[in-house]
C-alpha cells in the first residue's frame, strides 16, 4: 500500500510527487502515457525539437524561481527574451514590459524539465486509471495498462493532478 497515488505525471503531479517524498511519504504516480510530461511534450524533428505544449516556463509565483534556478544550474533551462526579436513594427503592438518577462526555455526540450523531475519518482507508466473505490481506510484504484492487463493499486489518500481539458 503507497501512502499517497498521484494521477497524471505533468508538471503538477511531479512536483506534488516530489514534495511528498521529501515529505517522507511512498509515494507513486500513475500515468496513462509511455512518457512523463503531460503537456510539456517535445517532438523530435531531424536535428531540432518541436515543443507541442508547454513552451518555455516564466520565474512567476512562489515556487517557480527556485525550481527554474535548479534547472538552470544543471543546464536544462536557459534564458530566452525576445527583446532582440523585435522589430519597430511590432514594438509598437507589444506591451514592451511584456517583451521584457525572461522566459526560460530547454534546449533539449520541455520534456527535459519533465524527465529531471521524475528521475528518483515512482512511476507507473502505460496505466490508465479505469476506477477508483474507497474503503475505510484506503483508496482503489483500478488500473489498466497497455498490454490490456488489469491491476489494482492500494493507497492511503489520492491526488488527482489532472489537467483542465484542452
Amino acid at each position: 500500500m503507497f501512502d499517497v497515488a498521484i494521477i497524471w505525471a505533468g508538471l503538477a503531479g511531479l512536483a506534488c510527487a516530489l514534495q511528498l517524498q521529501q515529505s517522507g511519504y511512498r509515494v507513486v504516480i500513475v500515468e496513462k502515457s509511455r512518457g512523463v510530461g503531460g503537456r510539456m511534450a517535445t517532438r523530435r524533428l531531424e536535428t531540432t525539437c518541436a515543443e507541442h505544449g508547454v513552451r518555455y516556463l516564466e520565474a512567476k509565483g512562489k515556487w517557480m524561481p527556485p525550481l527554474i534556478e535548479v534547472l538552470r544550474q544543471r543546464g536544462i533551462l536557459q534564458a530566452w527574451t525576445n527583446d532582440d526579436q523585435l522589430n519597430s513594427a511590432q514594438s509598437e503592438v507589444i506591451n514592451k514590459s511584456e517583451s521584457q518577462i525572461t522566459r526560460y526555455i530547454a534546449p533539449a526540450g520541455m520534456t527535459a524539465v519533465a524527465k529531471f523531475l521524475a528521475k528518483d519518482l515512482e512511476i507507473w507508466l502505460n496505466h490508465r486509471v479505469e476506477a477508483i473505490t474507497t474503503t475505510e481506510n484506503a483508496w482503489h484504484l483500478m488500473l489498466n495498462s497497455s498490454d490490456e492487463t488489469e491491476q489494482e493499486l492500494t493507497a492511503k489518500a489520492v491526488v488527482m493532478a489532472i489537467p483542465a481539458p484542452q
